[in-house]
């Protein structure tokens, strides 16, 4: 049987309609629920405050490497609070070999490098446009990454510094993180009802390299947020004082050692700094 040419078309439509619709039915799949709650939330790196059973728990995790869209061999649970001022993000993150865990003390924006430590990280899409997110990771050691995920050409760009605080703790089913934003570091549209982008990520680092992710990311994909879930705030605050100028202080010690055939010069170093951002406001 021969197809007629209209019904040539309309399988073609067909096929385009499916293919294009098929990252937003997969990123639709997670949901993350926010709980609001109504005090601000100590920064210990456990989930052991009361408030965190009252968030449910995001369990999806998948290998996006080494092998894409598999379950993950490290489990994660992801909470999600929130108050009059931060989001506070709670992250568990399994292993069956604690004593495994990769940390070090890096500078800020250099956990990637050189030692590759085990890093848990978000990809946030406040404005739900789909082009960028802002990316915020932390090790158990509390340093620090951050910056901006362009989807146009599938990059980072670590420049930004966001003001945001994270703090991570050992336990006895692995680690756990809390990462608390203040809605002033974000961009996303004033109103009650929010619905932002979220990945959650996972760095892990043993005899192999293994990227986990709270979503499917298909072998190949070229769109990492048309696979992110939905954040969803329903009672987000209309009251926001936008505090835009913020200072982190930073202090890195440094210890360098020679050993050569006159003896061992041993050299310490201590550096003080910081970052200083202004973010302009609707208002400025």
């Amino acid at each position: 049987m021969v197809a007629t040419p209209w019904k040539s078309r309309l399988t073609a439509l067909w096929l385009v309609a499916t293919l294009s619709l098929w990252p937003l039915a997969a990123r639709a799949a997670l949901q993350f629920r926010a709980v609001r709650v109504s005090h601000p939330l100590a920064l210990t790196g456990r989930l052991d405050d009361p408030a965190w059973q009252l968030a449910p728990p995001a369990t999806e995790a998948f290998q996006a490497y080494p092998h894409a869209s598999a379950l993950s061999p490290y489990p994660m649970q992801v909470r999600v609070l929130y108050d009059d001022r931060y989001l506070y993000i709670g992250i568990q993150a399994d292993d069956p070999h604690p004593e495994l865990i990769r940390e070090h003390y890096e500078r800020r924006d250099r956990l990637f490098s050189p030692n590759s430590d085990d890093v848990l990280m978000l990809y946030l899409d406040a404005l739900d446009t789909g082009r960028s997110a802002q990316m915020f990771a932390v090790d158990l050691h509390d340093s620090q990454l951050d910056g901006d995920w362009r989807e146009d050409s599938q990059s980072e760009d670590y420049s930004p510094d966001f003001n945001w605080r994270a703090v991570s703790a050992h336990n006895a089913r692995g680690w756990s993180t809390v990462i608390r934003i203040p809605y002033t570091s974000l961009r996303y549209r004033p109103g009650p009802h929010q619905t932002w982008k979220l990945i959650v990520a996972r760095n892990v680092i043993r005899e192999n390299f293994y990227w986990i992710v709270s979503t499917k990311l298909p072998a190949g994909y070229n769109c990492l947020l048309c696979y992110a879930g939905d954040l969803v705030l329903d009672d987000f605050p209309d009251n926001v004082q936008h505090h835009s100028l913020s200072l982190i202080p930073e202090v890195t010690f440094t210890h360098d050692a020679d050993h050569g055939d006159f003896g061992t010069d041993s050299r310490n170093h201590t550096n003080l700094g910081g970052y200083l951002s202004w973010q302009p406001t609707a208002g400025t």
